[in-house]
């Protein structure tokens, strides 16, 4: 298993629909991958993989490098990455290069149980077609800090935050005693999970979250981009062609992926939160 240095504590895990929702009641904040998966992470993805991503960002009106600050901060761009938040008997509760969870892609983009399951078995350039159909629409002209915040989620909370704490929520409650707070105990675990995104005040701010993936992408990435960006120049950009809800049948071995003892299980039957229509869009 890798240090602690090698977690990415900002993970894509859940995110909020708008309007009426189930939600779950234990936010995860870790991905956790392990050493044989590292030569498919990053600068080591072939030149293949980066044509297309830079293709698919030209579809989707955005600057490759703020969606690939997004996906470096979700997951190394290690399509491998899995989320075992739920305990290491569990299913995963979020996985790939965008940190997918099940409700998003099966209920929301119509992908296959079996798929799903096997998601993390794709390689980068075959799980691209999934993340470009859920930028669909959304993502044009937005930098990473926009991007991010739709891969992380949250409230439109009336004293400016994404999560707040019950005391945070309290304080602002006495001089503005008609405020509302959805799900303030879901909230308040989210601030817990979290404490290093979280203020002095125990709130969660959009602006912190924008900050996070504006940090800038490793250099063999940005070289990766750049000569991706060169290699395209002036040539007509291919259309998107929707992923096979089934897949292709044809997977990659496995690679074992390890979680840390120290998680908040989560039940499975407790994701049921949908993303991609939260009020920053």
């Amino acid at each position: 298993m890798q240090s602690l240095s090698k977690i990415l504590s900002f993970a894509n895990i859940f995110k909020m629909a708008a309007g009426s929702l189930t939600i779950p009641d234990k936010l995860a904040s870790a991905v956790w991958w392990n050493d044989p998966v590292q030569d498919q992470k990053g600068g080591n993805l072939p030149d293949s993989f980066w044509i297309k991503f830079v293709e698919m960002c030209k579809r989707l009106g955005v600057n490759p490098h703020e969606l690939a600050a997004v996906i470096n901060n979700e997951s190394g761009f290690n399509a491998s990455a899995r989320n075992f938040a739920a305990g290491p008997n569990k299913p995963p509760v979020a996985q790939g290069l965008t940190q997918f969870i099940k409700n998003t892609a099966v209920r929301g983009f119509g992908m296959s149980e079996d798929l799903w399951k096997q998601y993390y078995k794709l390689s980068a350039e075959e799980q691209l077609p999934w993340v470009e159909k859920y930028f669909q629409g959304k993502a044009k002209g937005k930098d990473a800090g926009d991007l991010y915040l739709m891969n992380f989620g949250g409230f439109k909370n009336p004293d400016g935050s994404i999560y707040a704490s019950k005391a945070a929520q309290e304080a602002f409650k006495k001089t503005h005693p008609d405020a509302v707070f959805q799900n303030p105990n879901y909230q308040q675990k989210a601030i817990e999970q979290n404490p290093g995104l979280a203020d002095a005040g125990g709130r969660i701010m959009p602006e912190k979250i924008r900050a996070s993936a504006k940090r800038g992408l490793p250099a063999a990435i940005a070289q990766k981009i750049d000569a991706a960006i060169q290699a395209t120049a002036g040539k007509p950009v291919p259309p998107f062609v929707p992923p096979s809800p089934q897949g292709s049948q044809t997977y990659a071995a496995p690679q074992p992926v390890y979680s840390p003892s120290t998680n908040v299980p989560l039940q499975d039957s407790q994701l049921g939160a949908v993303e991609n229509t939260l009020w920053f869009q």
